[in-house]
């Protein structure tokens, strides 16, 4: 009997101090959050607005200077030494000598030109001929370009271009002739490579591009000329310009 009442007295009274504990806590934590509360027995000064002294303005003093001075200048006397007159000197004329004057030169009027009656006499010069065209010229301009005619590509040298006639039409049967100088060249016909179009030729030069000057030129039976002679040049270690095309068209 006396051991059940001291376990119910020794809980009840954990519970109230577990209760009384729970209060403490939350008085000091209101406490905490608002101090100025009448559970707090110790709660902190109220502060009093202290006024402000009301400042004084002092009217600014005027500035005051000191009576200002002005110099006096006092003037020294001082000789004044009198002019002392200065002879003047009269200069005395002197002769002056008579000029004598040179006559102008007369002048001879030129002679009077009289214009010679014309001659009646005839010029034997003998007028300057006309120069005859050339029966083929030069079509157009020269052309350097890349190798693409044959399967030679770079490994290959040469010219080639065509022959035209009057109406711009590829014109066979026309000797052209490729020489340089120390080089008779060759010759070769028109329409020999239609890959250049109607009328079309071709000289292969050598088997690589080198430098060098040429001479092309369209002849007639017989060597007979029929242009004028067209240089042209070629680069070496240039596959670029391998190839060099020449056209010519007939003028009538």
């Amino acid at each position: 009997m006396l051991s059940r009442i001291s376990d119910r007295t020794a809980l009840l009274a954990t519970i109230i101090i577990l209760v009384l504990t729970v209060l403490t806590c939350l008085c000091y934590l209101t406490i905490f959050i608002n101090p100025r509360m009448p559970l707090n027995p110790f709660p902190p000064p109220r502060e009093v607005a202290a006024a402000s002294p009301t400042p004084t303005t002092e009217a600014p003093s005027a500035p005051t200077f000191p009576p200002t001075w002005t110099p006096t200048l006092t003037a020294t006397p001082t000789e004044t030494p009198l002019p002392t007159e200065t002879p003047t000197l009269t200069a005395i004329p002197t002769e002056t000598s008579t000029p004598t004057f040179t006559p102008a030169p007369t002048f001879t009027p030129a002679p009077t030109w009289t214009p010679r009656p014309p001659s009646t006499a005839t010029s034997t010069t003998a007028p300057t001929p006309t120069a005859t065209p050339w029966p083929y010229v030069l079509h157009g301009y020269v052309y350097h370009r890349e190798n693409d005619k044959n399967e030679a590509g770079c490994n290959w040298l040469g010219a080639g271009g065509q022959v035209l006639d009057a109406n711009g039409i590829g014109l066979p049967g026309v000797t052209v002739r490729v020489w340089a100088d120390g080089w008779p060249g060759v010759t070769v016909a028109s329409d020999s490579k239609p890959v250049y179009g109607p009328g079309g030729w071709e000289v292969a030069l050598d088997d690589h591009p080198k430098d060098g000057v040429w001479k092309c030129q369209v002849i007639g039976p017989y060597g007979a000329l029929l242009s004028e002679v067209v240089g042209f040049e070629t680069y070496g270690e240039d596959c670029a310009r391998n190839l060099v095309l020449i056209a010519f068209k007939k003028t009538s």
